[in-house]
């Protein structure tokens, strides 16, 4: 059996820890949960009246994590994105008071995949809309007007079901 060394153990560590977060928790080095993050090592953060839920996270350079999944506008799911500081409160300098979400009209949305430029712009992937579909964010939340039609790019193909599932940047 060989030894992971170096950067493999390293990049297998943040697997590791990407996986964690992805359930709402944070774990120190030694396996337990990290106690300094958010309330005993967890964040819940409620945006609709039910059915949020995180289906992506990335991690800033800065060490804020930006969550992306979906919330349940009343009739339909909105794509949402939520950003966390390293201790696990909200970004209260993103969107409002930390969440951001996205309408796509009559489509139920979800952000399947998540990704953060150099430049800091957030890119989501998403999915159940019948098209394809990026979304690109400013650091601040607003999506990016020079992207496309206002921050949106469509494409749309001749069959419906199309999803859009990872990102890589």
């Amino acid at each position: 059996m060989k030894r992971m060394k170096g950067k493999g153990l390293r990049l297998l560590f943040l697997a590791i820890a990407a996986i964690c977060m992805i359930a709402g928790r944070s774990y120190a080095l030694d396996g337990g949960l990290d106690a300094a993050f958010g309330a005993g090592g967890r964040v819940a953060t409620d945006i609709g009246a039910s059915d949020d839920d995180a289906r992506a996270i990335a991690i800033q350079s800065d060490g804020k994590i930006v969550a992306a999944g979906r919330t349940l506008n009343g009739a339909n799911y909105d794509l949402a994105l939520i950003r966390y500081n390293a201790d696990g409160a909200l970004d209260a300098s993103f969107g409002a008071g930390g969440v951001v979400t996205t309408g796509f009209g009559a489509y139920g949305t979800v952000a399947n995949a998540v990704a953060i430029q150099s430049d800091g712009k957030i890119v989501a992937a998403v999915g159940y809309t019948g098209d394809f579909v990026l979304v690109r964010y400013n650091a601040d939340g607003a999506l990016d007007a020079s992207f496309d039609a206002g921050g949106i790019v469509t494409t749309v193909f001749a069959a419906h079901g199309a999803s859009a599932n990872a990102l890589g940047i």
